[in-house]
């Protein structure tokens, strides 16, 4: 056993940077601390070096103390209200944009805000920091209280005017260009603070019926947060925790070492003064001679026999050299990379990170897991371990983002963002093993199976695609190490194929597609299925699962469609066959294709039928999935004849054509409505009209109607990677059938 001693170092005062005056805060919020400044001014440390503000509401306290602190951490467990502070500190004209149609005449009345609400509830991309300003400065009281599903529930205000801020957002932008904003809960960061940190806590109050989080805030997380003080003053730091002056309040906080009542005005109850405690923590570092070999997190302690388990896969230095990989991040530009690793050792997972720059000063850094390291109880938990730690190095190694170059600061943030998302996806338990089946994707484009049925739990033991340009995007961005990858299924020997539980596959549509031949079977293309029912019948998977477009149904007099439910009938497979739209389950693409669903009759005797997925009837525009600095189109808007969607109904809102063109191509629609099918052709899906300008949608933006996410690589060739996007499945659609096959099929069989 390794035995390591903890040091406290006390940071050297650094310098405060440049930040623009004081600014309200853009948001309304009854626990508003503006007179925070005097209340800690005799507080703060001469060497604190840096904030953290840890229920951060409506960043008051970051604003009031944001000129004392080199750096400064804001954090909150509200997602909304994390997302909305983010996007007003990296792009505030952007957030100004989009949220003032939100504050016009015509948006104050009661029946406005509540279908604002409910929109902001229920609808899948809708709850935008935009719609979270509209909420809050249009609810009564500016109260952000949510009910127990997570819905805000807060009534409307009687405002009878919209006070838009757009100088409070652009103040704050300018004043807090060195805070680092995470979603996180208290006792998470609370574990971050030591020396040089004055940590101000504001939670809700004791004697609050508000519920700011669908969670709530109770008495055992009252006693967690002082309980919390108290070790981050033995680490070095100096707390101070505000709340209302009760006899419960005193008790909570006996151990600090100061408790001093204040009188304070409160924006609620008429404004009236009310007595405010103030808890002050100050640093007691306390250096024990001999830490634990682990760190331990969660109820992970190994029995009395387990000390050899616990010590696998450690080299004679006690380090991890080929840890398991949970995540991993490029950049866009390939200049910034991240590892998280997150290690079984027996019953309990190791954590540990690296990352590195390419640009600016070339910044690096590597923390492999070790027998001096974190433990954790769970896979998840030990990527939420790594992330914390990595998000550390980072605010130690770039305090202050405009000292960088410009590009450095964009990869900084573009990495912090991504942890965020997989801070998220841990504290919800996303890194867990889902149940687990094999799968081959055949005709595999770029992989749209293969990432919606690995987000479902899938693995994937084969995969063939024969365009050359496919298949390096498919390289790019699956992982493929000893998974057989070959090119042309019709010389495919289904003994070269191994062992699958699901066969998946969206076979060519150009033979059946309605904008072209329809020769059907007799085309090259079009017997390709027939290589696929080959494979069926030799290798026998226990679920098939087949894409192609909507025609392929009826086409023939509905031979095509007959033929193929017929051959996997007669392969002892129950079939079941559903026109599906994209658009139902969350994408901005009105995209509809046909799904057949085959399971193997004698694999799930029990299994009377097979219950296809359901969309969930969910909105998002084509306005939600742009880029906001995407370059600007070559036509003007006075290069259009308005020509308006006749259908007041239809998703697709066609403004008009431009002038002296014909076809699909030359459509000019509004992006508050959805994208038309995506086609392999690069204008085959018309012209949006952004920011005045008539323009063509981005590979990124077509990677987001089809649903594939942001670290999605497209090909560098746009020609390319829109033909492949073009002829990709939705992801959404493929993951929600995964999940059936898991709910219906795979937990019986195990």
């Amino acid at each position: 056993m390794v035995s390591s001693s903890v040091v406290s170092l006390v940071p050297a005062v650094v310098s405060a940077p440049d930040v623009g005056p004081c600014v309200p805060t853009p948001l309304i919020w009854p626990g508003c601390k503006d007179w925070i400044e005097g209340a800690v001014a005799n507080d703060i440390p001469a060497d604190a070096s840096r904030l953290i503000d840890v229920f951060m509401g409506s960043g008051t306290v970051s604003l009031k103390l944001a000129e004392r602190f080199p750096s400064v951490l804001m954090t909150d467990v509200n997602p909304d209200l994390v997302g909305f502070v983010r996007v007003a500190l990296l792009d505030p004209e952007g957030l100004i944009a989009k949220a003032s149609p939100l504050f016009v005449a015509g948006m104050n009345d009661g029946e406005t805000y509540r279908r604002q609400r409910t929109l902001f509830n229920d609808g899948v991309g809708m709850r935008t920091p935009e719609l979270f300003l509209y909420l809050n400065r249009h609810c009564y009281g500016g109260m952000i209280r949510y009910n127990k599903k997570g819905g805000f529930n807060t009534a409307a205000g009687n405002r009878k005017s919209s006070v838009f801020p757009k100088e409070s957002i652009r103040g704050m932008a300018k004043r807090l260009p060195h805070a680092v904003v995470e979603l996180a809960d208290f006792r998470v960061t609370m574990e971050k603070a030591g020396a040089g940190d004055f940590v101000v806590a504001d939670p809700p109050y004791l004697a609050s019926t508000i519920t700011y989080t669908a969670q709530g805030f109770g008495i055992k997380e009252h006693a967690d947060l002082a309980r919390a003080a108290e070790e981050a003053a033995a680490r070095g730091a100096t707390v101070v925790i505000f709340n209302h002056d009760t006899p419960l309040a005193r008790q909570l906080y006996a151990n600090a070492s100061e408790v001093v009542s204040l009188s304070v005005r409160r924006k609620l109850g008429k404004h009236k003064k009310v007595p405010e405690l103030k808890a002050v923590y100050r640093p007691c570092v306390q250096t024990p001679a001999v830490a634990p070999a682990f760190t331990v997190v969660g109820d992970c302690t190994p029995a009395a026999n387990d000390s050899e388990s616990c010590a696998e896969g450690f080299n004679v230095f006690g380090v991890i050299e080929r840890p398991a990989v949970a995540c991993a991040y490029e950049s866009s530009t390939a200049k910034a990379n991240a590892t998280l690793w997150a290690h079984p050792v027996g019953k309990v997972w190791a954590t540990g990170f690296d990352f590195a720059f390419s640009c600016g000063d070339f910044a690096s850094a590597t923390s492999l897991p070790h027998v001096g390291g974190v433990r954790t109880d769970s896979k998840s938990r030990a990527v939420e371990q790594a992330v914390t730690a990595l998000l550390d190095e980072l605010s130690a190694r770039f305090p202050d983002l405009q000292r960088l170059s410009k590009g450095q600061a964009t990869e900084v943030r573009a990495l912090r963002k991504w942890l965020a998302e997989q801070l998220e996806k841990a504290r919800a338990g996303g890194f867990e093993p889902l149940p687990a089946f094999t799968f081959i994707d055949l005709c595999a484009g770029v992989g749209g199976f293969h990432l919606g049925l690995s987000q479902a739990g899938g693995r994937c033991v084969l995969a063939c695609e024969i365009d050359e340009h496919a298949r390096q995007t498919y390289l790019a961005n699956h992982p493929m190490e000893g998974v057989p990858f070959p090119s042309d299924i019709t010389q495919l020997s289904a003994q070269d194929v191994p062992d699958h539980e699901v066969l998946a596959a969206g076979f060519p549509c150009q033979a059946f597609s309605i904008g072209g031949k329809k020769a059907g079977f007799a085309e090259a293309r079009g017997q390709i299925i027939f290589h696929l029912f080959r494979i069926i019948e030799a290798k026998r998977p226990k679920v098939v699962l087949l894409e192609n477009v909507k025609n392929f149904c009826s086409g023939e007099g509905g031979l095509w469609s007959r033929t193929l439910r017929q051959k996997l009938s007669g392969l002892g497979y129950a079939v079941s066959g559903k026109v599906f739209n994209a658009a139902d389950f969350g994408t901005a693409q009105e995209r509809e294709r046909v799904f057949y669903v085959a399971y193997r009759l004698d694999a799930f005797p029990m299994v009377q039928r097979f219950s296809l997925p359901v969309g969930g009837g969910k909105w998002v525009s084509v306005a939600d999935i742009l880029e906001p600095n995407a370059p600007a189109g070559k036509h003007a808007a006075s290069d259009i004849t308005i020509s308006p969607t006749l259908d007041k109904k239809s998703p697709l809102k066609r403004i008009g054509m431009l002038h002296g063109h014909r076809g699909q191509q030359a459509r000019v629609y509004d992006p508050q409505g959805h994208a038309t099918t995506l086609l392999a052709g690069q204008q085959s899906c018309g012209l949006y009209l952004v920011n005045g300008i008539p323009r063509q949608l981005t590979p990124r933006e077509r990677a987001r109607l089809q649903g594939f996410p942001d670290w999605f690589k497209p090909h560098p060739v746009k020609t390319h990677a829109n033909k492949q996007f073009g002829n990709s499945v939705a992801v959404p659609v493929i993951a929600a059938f995964g999940t059936a096959f898991n709910q219906q099929f795979f937990s019986q069989a195990a």
